[in-house]
């Protein structure tokens, strides 16, 4: 099974992480989902990191929006 990332929050600065891990030559899948959707199906036992790509305000949404994984690695971005 493949490593996978998720990218909450499709904005710019999503948008800006996904290409600077393609560019970075990331293994694995890249999932990327907007907030509001974050509870979209996605095998989250495979998951293994969590960007949070989302302005400040949001974040706090954003987390209790995820599965509770204690094997998650979530990197929180401030975008705007």
């Amino acid at each position: 099974m493949s490593k996978q990332m998720v990218i909450v929050g499709a904005g710019t600065m999503g948008s800006m992480i996904a290409a600077a891990l393609q560019k970075a030559g990331a293994a694995g899948q890249l999932t990327m989902m907007r907030r509001e959707t974050s509870r979209q199906s996605v095998d989250w036992p495979s998951v293994e990191v969590v960007w949070l790509a989302v302005k400040p305000q949001d974040i706090k949404p954003a987390v209790t929006d995820l599965p509770k994984l204690t094997t998650q690695l979530v990197i929180s971005v401030m975008a705007g």
